[in-house]
């Protein structure tokens, strides 16, 4: 069957609630964003795309992210994600770059 139903609490979070959301350290330094997401052939989550290092959008680098390594809440009261990793600016920035090429491309 092609349709399904999601009960409440099986759902842990949209895709939506992922792309644009800031990811933090552990000492709450804003470290980069969630640009998109890595999925593999049997549809599942493999990799987080985040932009990292630059300025306002320029000079940053796009690196791929174990999504196991990035640690969502929810805060009820606000309304509002947070992405938290543990993982300097520094280790992120020397990450190896992901570019969209290929079959990425648009």
């Amino acid at each position: 069957m092609m349709f399904k139903t999601v009960e409440k609490g099986q759902a842990d979070y949209l895709g939506s609630n992922l792309v644009g959301l800031d990811v933090y350290n552990g000492a709450n330094e804003d470290v980069g964003e969630i640009k998109d997401m890595v999925f593999n052939g049997e549809r599942k989550l493999t990799g987080l795309v985040v932009s990292v290092g630059g300025f306002l959008g320029m000079g940053s680098k796009y690196i791929i992210v174990d999504p196991a390594a990035v640690k969502l809440a929810h805060n009820d009261s606000k309304g509002e994600w947070t992405a938290k990793i543990d993982a300097t600016k520094e280790q992120l920035t020397s990450a190896p770059e992901f570019k969209y090429d290929g079959k990425f491309d648009d």
